[in-house]
């Protein structure tokens, strides 16, 4: 008895030391801001790793953990603060562990389907708790200007609405159940690795609010994301993350973002004054320009007080505390299994078909053989590295695999070449049934682009930044144009972010598909896809030009290291400018006349639509009305598919300079063979608003616009209606 009751007086005492440290703050972020010493308030706004000992403590936390230290900043544990720990991850969770690997944000964007990435978001979300992170540094949001660009992968594409509308979905489903937040970037007009650390970007009032913001404005303001992150370079002369304009004007006072803002790392300030005036809340990942030293010295010199530190402080620690500290849930065997099932339906349902001449789907009905060609056929091509987990492309599928694994028990031959050996590619290619040619990209040829203090790429972890062009390796374009010689029946698959430019050769090609970067459960949704078991539905998320030199350019320079390993205010200079203008994408194709090879929107399907009953709820609108598109779309065809019905506004009346038309709503919907549906896009008229630069406002001009509803931006596959609004 005595032994119980002693149990029972442990189990009491523990109780009470268990509630009494997981107890819910009841202080206010006010009052616990007021009580905060000069050395705790530099916690909450500076990240608390430097590169040293960051690499030290966190191969001692592995050892003892199994588990990767996060990159931290702002824990007041007396106060019961929890610390900020995050990870990057379009594509999922970069951490130590057995993380999903899931498409990038461009191949996620070719879905068109806000739903879908909702569920990524949140399965995103729930993995980041698993490994103790309470913040993810997603979404990706900045427009694509040129497809060779080394951070392609991350970017939704080059329209804003599609960006604004898949970002905020991303973010409603990390932030969801309220333990993780979302940080969308890079804020902004950054699309450019050369030199992205000295680039200077130009641009026009009017282009960076109705080309380059909308989308980030939507997330702020429809997706209530917690972060944003600056950009690295320069806009109009003054670096991001000390930009007043940017973070300040725009972002807080204009949209009314109440979250925080953090640098990208390392170098993403340059200046204590500067940061602190433009509303920077945290400098990560380690203290530099935020230093308790720097912020006295700079008070010292009245450029700052303490009262616009407590300013930085207040919103971040009110959403620590609101989000709270992570539960660190463990992922069961049926959760992993289902986020990799998600990883593949995704896989699906962005692939785009770009042409099919009779070739796909594969029958395997009397075939006897199928071989896979090129490099990339056995590559378990998962794009940029740098922003994976542990070593994901160790359990990915590649394309040879996941035909191997369809077509398992069938008794038909799988065969691969790497095509190299042009005699053994002639004699397998032509006692084939059916030709698979994997051509494209991996991270060598484009990805994130870093360098050493030295101004050296990182010896460690091989980048290709920019691409030099849009030319596909001279190998691949062998492969392209022997191969379809010798069988017929040869489908040729692109793999990379940014597509090469196809017109050379693709009247060669009997079929091609875009795969972009398909995650690691890519070659599985290839096989799916290629005998027809899943009915491609995607849709490009830019534009192929025929020609490169129509892309706005990219500057190609080497880099440079830049000074702010030391902690010094840095000169402000532009050794390196590029302007970013109003027109890019189909905006720009359609303005200038330029010829495309494929349009954005474009996506072709094993079944044919017929899409009809265009009509509007009324024919003329007030400013604050909504335009309700609706139309009819049929599956004239033999099995079931998804079509994306776009809806572009036309400006051909305007009074000042506008596209000729720009996305303004989408709908995906899935009809059965012979089967029909009723869709309905919803387009603000406020939508339809431009900046002007006079009164600093939005205004809807009243005139009429030319509504044009299809299955792309082409304007072959569009149909028209006109509204007035008055």
């Amino acid at each position: 008895m005595k032994n119980n009751i002693n149990k029972l007086k442990i189990a009491a005492c523990l109780l009470f030391v268990s509630c009494g440290l997981f107890a819910q703050n009841t202080e206010t972020a006010e009052s616990i801001l007021a009580k905060m010493t000069p050395a705790e308030k530099i916690a909450q706004i500076s990240g608390v790793n430097s590169f040293i000992d960051f690499n030290i403590n966190s191969t001692i936390y592995k050892a003892l953990t199994g588990k990767t230290l996060a990159s931290t900043s702002g824990e007041l544990a007396k106060y019961k603060v929890p610390a900020i720990t995050l990870s990057d991850g379009h594509k999922g969770v970069v951490a130590h562990g057995n993380w999903t690997a899931f498409p990038p944000t461009i191949t996620r964007a070719a879905s068109f389907d806000p739903e879908l990435e909702k569920r990524v978001g949140k399965a995103i979300s729930i993995e980041a708790q698993a490994a103790g992170l309470n913040t993810m540094m997603s979404a990706t949001t900045n427009l694509l200007r040129n497809p060779r660009g080394g951070r392609t992968e991350e970017s939704y594409g080059e329209d804003s609405y599609l960006s604004g509308a898949m970002g905020v979905e991303l973010v409603k489903g990390i932030q969801e159940d309220h333990h993780v937040m979302a940080v969308a970037k890079h804020f902004a007009l950054y699309s450019i690795e050369s030199n992205r650390l000295n680039m200077n970007v130009t641009a026009d009032e009017r282009t960076m609010m109705e080309v380059f913001f909308p989308h980030f404005k939507k997330i702020v303001q429809q997706g209530n994301v917690a972060g944003i992150m600056s950009a690295f370079n320069k806009i109009n002369g003054e670096y991001c993350g000390q930009n007043k304009y940017l973070l300040t004007d725009v972002l807080r006072t204009d949209w009314g973002f109440k979250g925080f803002v953090v640098s990208d790392w390392i170098e993403g300030v340059y200046s204590t004054s500067k940061g602190v005036k433009a509303g920077l809340n945290i400098e990560m990942p380690m203290t530099h320009f935020y230093s308790l030293d720097s912020i006295n010295n700079a008070v010292a010199k009245n450029q700052i007080t303490w009262k616009d530190i407590d300013a930085l402080i207040l919103p971040t620690l009110k959403l620590k505390m609101s989000y709270g500290e992570n539960k660190a849930h463990r992922l069961d065997a049926k959760i992993l299994k289902e986020n990799r099932d998600l990883s593949r339906e995704v896989a699906e349902k962005s692939l785009v078909m770009l042409k099919n001449d009779n070739v796909l789907p594969f029958s395997t009905n009397g075939m006897k053989s199928i071989l896979i060609v090129g490099e990339l056929g056995k590559f378990n091509n998962m794009g940029d590295l740098l922003h994976l987990g542990e070593k994901p492309q160790d359990h990915a599928i590649n394309p040879l695999q996941g035909i191997k694994n369809y077509l398992k028990g069938t008794g038909i031959a799988v065969n691969y070449t790497d095509g190299k050996d042009k005699v053994e590619l002639r004699l397998l290619s032509e006692r084939a049934d059916a030709v698979i040619v994997c051509v494209g990209y991996t991270s060598a040829d484009e990805s994130e682009n870093l360098v050493d203090p030295d101004g050296n790429k990182l010896a460690s972890y091989k980048l290709g930044g920019d691409r030099p062009d849009m030319n596909l390796h001279q190998l691949d374009l062998d492969l392209i144009r022997m191969t379809p010689r010798y069988c017929k029946k040869t489908a040729v698959v692109f793999f990379g972010g940014g597509t090469p430019v196809v017109s050379p050769w693709i009247n060669s090609v009997p079929s091609l598909l875009y795969a972009g970067y398909f995650g690691v459960e890519g070659g599985n949704a290839l096989a799916n896809i290629l005998f027809g078991k899943v009915n491609p539905s995607g849709k490009l998320p830019y534009s192929i030009f025929d020609n490169e030199v129509d892309y706005p350019s990219i500057p190609d320079h080497p880099r440079k290291s830049v000074d702010s390993w030391e902690i010094q205010e840095k000169k402000v200079n532009d050794p390196y400018q590029v302007n970013y203008g109003y027109y890019l994408g189909y905006t720009l194709a359609e303005k200038k006349n330029i010829p495309v090879s494929f349009h954005f929107g474009y996506g072709l399907s094993y079944t044919n639509f017929k899409i009809d009953n265009i009509s509007t709820d009324k024919k003329e609108y007030a400013e604050d009305d909504v335009i309700k598109v609706k139309c009819n779309v049929s599956n004239i065809g033999k099995v079931k598919g998804a079509e994306v019905v776009q809806v572009y506004v036309g400006f051909e009346n305007a009074k000042v300079d506008r596209p000729v038309k720009v996305l303004k709503g989408f709908s995906k919907v899935e009809v059965d063979a012979n089967g029909s549906s009723t869709v309905e896009v919803s387009v603000p008229v406020k939508e339809l608003a431009y900046w002007d630069v006079n009164s600093k406002s939005w205004k809807v001009e009243k005139i009429a616009y030319p509504i044009y509803v299809g299955n792309s931006s082409r304007f072959e596959d569009l149909q028209k209606v006109q509204v007035d609004v008055r």
